[in-house]
């Protein structure tokens, strides 16, 4: 049973990365096609590539810190059952 729940545990966390990686990777190809039709300045485009990045900088330690809470909070609730 254990070994089952490590391998969804892993498969699921490997589809998220995937999924997560879609906004990062995207937006350079399309980026000359952003200027031509929106007429957006090089330094806006700029951003965009980089608010994706920042914002994984900045969220991720308060994630994981809310990860473990969770997690500690999800355990002893099913200690006492």
């Amino acid at each position: 049973m254990k070994k089952r729940v490590y391998l969804l545990a892993g498969l699921g966390i490997i589809l998220i990365g995937a999924d997560l990686r879609l906004p990062i990777t995207i937006l350079p190809p399309i980026l000359p096609q952003l200027h031509t039709i929106l007429g957006l300045p090089t330094s806006v485009s700029g951003w965009l590539t980089t608010i994706p990045v920042l914002m994984f900088a900045l969220v991720s330690p308060a994630i994981g810190k809310w990860g473990v809470l969770v997690i500690r909070k999800s355990y002893s609730i099913l200690c006492y059952y």
